[in-house]
């Protein structure tokens, strides 16, 4: 009889057949993106749910001039200072040994980095807006060789460098941090959060920008890199039937820093095992678009292209109940490095559509990006595009002559009121205003007009 198991490592499938007792091993390379239709995550409650990693990793990450810590997780919900991971040799406030990653205050919707060798460096992404129910790709870079302290702490989200502001105190190396100082995910103290990991792993080097972008697929590393201290993949095998097993998180190539799962379910409707969305064999990193004098012209940036065949442009007049295909744009970055940034024009635009990518791959598997609306304005309305933003905006002016704009946030506390004296009917400005949601009013001649801004 003959029986087979796959065990998870990287774009690698080990594939063990056994023959009367005897052992085969055979080594296959799967398409990544067929990899990703195959992986489960684990999901954690926020209540109590969380993962120790075995005591002996403490010294792999302890009296280090350079480390690096990836993540790939969601949020299922958003709180202030909850932890994704922590370790803290704890000596009263501001005064501990830290390496952890964590939700801002203010209901958590940007993320944080705490790096000290016994002073409190605090680092905020202060232009990063998190989203539930998105998996991201966290990368938290530690570099104590560089010389302003302030350069030694980087963090990355989807491959993409984010600007930190708060503390400039980072060391130039990593505290001795004692076995018994437990490494938590999911957990700081008595602070749990509610995300769902499928990935997490840990460099012994500073990873520049370039290796982030080029690494940020899903399990497309090699578990055996000898820089690479370790990697897990939160994979379940559904087939397992001793809950002892299912409560140990493996190391991805057999190092001895295993983890242990507490608190979680394993089988049946309550499991925090969960099935994760196939991975994209492209990261879409942006799609955005804005109306022109005579046509909408859309842009889409991506990373890590893959087997892609084209991409489908298709627009929707009737909010997205029927789609047409409207162009289709063969893939030009199979493979590069980086970025690559698509542009495609409708000379036929719609006074209002919805626009999306049906990504095609050569297997023919698709998959579909996010939507965008674009909405054109006659020269009498009052609009703002595009929307969201992340800084530039055009606004279709309502009246000529004098007219007042305000940014306001909705609890009405102004942003800013600026003041206009024009003969022209389209204004370019500037949203000069934190990720967020905004209501931008125009008042001209007696008369008030207000639209909604997201900021991004």
């Amino acid at each position: 009889m003959v029986t087979y198991s796959i065990t998870n490592y990287c774009t690698k499938r080990a594939i063990r057949i056994k023959i009367l007792g005897w052992c085969i091993l055979l080594s296959l390379i799967i398409p990544t993106h067929l990899i990703g239709q195959m992986r489960t995550a684990l999901a954690f409650d926020g209540i109590d749910d969380h993962v120790v990693l075995d005591p002996s990793f403490a010294g792999q990450l302890s009296n280090r001039q350079q480390l690096t810590m990836e993540i790939r997780f969601t949020f299922n919900a958003l709180k202030s200072y909850d932890a994704i991971f922590a370790f803290r040799d704890y000596r009263g406030y501001r005064n501990s040994y830290i390496f952890e990653l964590q939700t801002s205050g203010g209901g958590g919707n940007r993320l944080a980095t705490n790096i000290s060798n016994g002073t409190e460096d605090f680092r905020e992404a202060w232009e990063s807006q998190m989203e539930i129910g998105k998996e991201i790709l966290v990368s938290v870079v530690f570099d104590g060789t560089l010389s302003r302290a302030k350069d030694r702490t980087k963090m990355y989200i989807d491959g993409v460098e984010q600007r930190l502001t708060g503390g400039n105190r980072a060391p130039s190396r990593l505290a001795n941090i004692s076995p018994s100082i437990p490494i938590y995910i999911g957990r700081e103290v008595n602070r749990y959060s509610n995300i769902t990991v499928s990935e997490l792993r840990f460099w012994s080097t500073a990873r520049t920008a370039s290796e982030i972008s080029t690494y940020a697929v899903e399990e497309s590393i090699d578990p055996y890199d000898a820089d690479l201290l370790a990697s897990y993949t939160f994979n379940m095998d559904y087939n397992e039937q001793y809950p002892a097993i299912l409560s140990r998180l493996n190391e991805a190539s057999g190092k001895p820093y295993s983890g242990t799962l507490n608190n979680f379910a394993y089988f049946g409707s309550t499991s925090n095992y969960v099935t994760m969305a196939a991975v994209l064999p492209v990261d879409v990193v942006t799609f955005t678009g804005e109306t022109a004098a005579r046509d909408n012209q859309l842009e889409w940036t991506v990373m890590a292209e893959s087997d892609v065949h084209y991409y489908m442009v298709e627009r929707s007049s009737d909010g997205g109940e029927s789609w047409e295909p409207i162009s289709t744009i063969l893939a030009r970055a199979n493979g590069a490095f980086g970025t690559y940034t698509y542009k495609f024009s409708d000379l036929d635009p719609a006074a209002g559509a919805y626009y999306r990518l049906q990504i095609v791959d050569f297997d023919g598997t698709s998959s579909i990006s996010e939507v965008i609306y674009l909405q054109r304005f006659s020269q009498e309305s009052f609009g703002v595009h595009p929307n969201p933003t992340s800084d530039a905006i055009t606004i279709n002016l309502p009246s000529r002559g004098e007219v007042m704009l305000e940014l306001s946030d909705l609890a009405g506390r102004r942003i800013w009121i600026k003041k206009y004296v024009t003969e022209e009917s389209v204004l370019r400005e500037t949203a000069d205003a934190p990720p967020g949601l905004y209501v931008l009013t125009a008042r001209a001649a007696g008369e008030n007009w207000s639209k909604r801004l997201v900021v991004r």
